[in-house]
Order: C-alpha cells, then structure tokens, then sequence
C-alpha cells in the first residue's frame, strides 16, 4: 500500500488498468471477428442515439386530451361539393356518420381526410344547410365529443372550369376550325 500514497504511483496504475483492460477488449473483439472501427462506431451511435432521443422526447408536444370539433368548411373540387369537419384528433370513422345530421336532410357519405372528415352529398351550389355533429361523437382512442357543434353553410358555386369534350383530334386545314369544350362558370 505504500506504493499507491505516491500521486504519480497511483496515475501509472490507473493507466495500466485502463490499458489492459483495452486489450483485452480488442482480443475479445477479433476472437469475434468484429473489427475495432466499426466496434467504435457502434459506440459512438449509441451515444448519439441517446442523444437524439433525449431531445426528442423533450420536443414531443402534449397528446390532446379533449375531443373536440375545430371547424367545418364547405369545400368544392371540380364538380364535386362536400363538406370538411376538423376535428382534435382522429374519428372513428365506422361510428361518425350516425353523429352527423344535415338540414335540410340529404343522403351523404363521409371520408377520412388528413384533418378529420369529409362529407359528400349532393350540395347545390349556394343553398344552405345546417350541419350538426352530435354530443357523444367517438374518437379512434375512445374519447367522445362532450358538446355537439352546430354551424350553418353555404354550398360553394363550383369551380371555373374549362375542358375539352374530345380527347383528342386533328384540325383540318380545309375544316372548319372548331374545337368542342366544356365551360363552366367563365364568362369569356
């Protein structure tokens, strides 16, 4: 013990030890014909990993408890009118359509979308409807809608639009240059 009282004993020790027991590693290592490089490598992504993790879950925002209707907007696409409800989170879309009432009364049928359903119907441009999500309305984790939400919409004029009616011709030189198109609210 006398040995180790002296600071310097004590450093030379302690770097033997760690020397060692690298050795032995790097022997255990190529026993296992893995080499160092990518042992270290390894190493090296754990470490990141863990970092990254770290911050990702410090970055994770708060699950939204509460199932709530953000907003509804009528929508038109092309010829297609309907009817986009927002919502917190996602609905359980084998229940919703039992939750959803129009009025005046239409036969409609309702899509997933990204920010939570579509309604589509036979809206006629510029009519009103009352469109009422009902209380008790069920998420796809369980939570139901403690309010019903209400609001009164227009359906949108459709959309300006132009097409051919043809898929495709040759205009004659010698004919009588005329195109068939389809126009929908242009003026021009």
């Amino acid at each position: 013990m006398s040995i180790f009282k002296k600071k310097w004993v004590l450093v030379v020790a302690l770097f033997l030890v760690i020397n060692i027991a690298g050795l032995l590693k790097i022997i255990s290592l190529m026993e296992h014909e893995e080499s160092i490089t990518s042992y270290i490598d390894k190493k090296i992504r754990q470490v990141l990993f863990i970092g990254k993790k770290a911050a990702l879950d410090t970055a994770k925002k708060p699950v939204e408890k509460e199932f709530v209707v953000k907003n509804i907007y009528p929508r038109m696409k092309a010829e297609n009118p309907y009817i986009n409800i927002r919502f917190s989170q996602d609905v359980d879309l084998k229940k919703a359509k039992g939750y959803i009432v129009l009025t005046p009364e239409v036969s409609f049928h309702i899509e997933k979308s990204y920010s939570g359903i579509n309604v589509y119907a036979d809206f006629k441009p510029g009519t009103k409807y009352e469109l009422e999500v009902l209380k008790s309305m069920p998420s796809e984790k369980g939570i139901t809608l403690k309010d019903a939400f209400t609001k009164e919409i227009v359906a949108p004029d459709y959309d300006s639009m132009l097409k051919f009616k043809v898929p495709g011709m040759y205009m004659s030189l010698k004919g009588n240059y005329t195109i068939p198109v389809e126009v929908m609210n242009l003026d021009k």
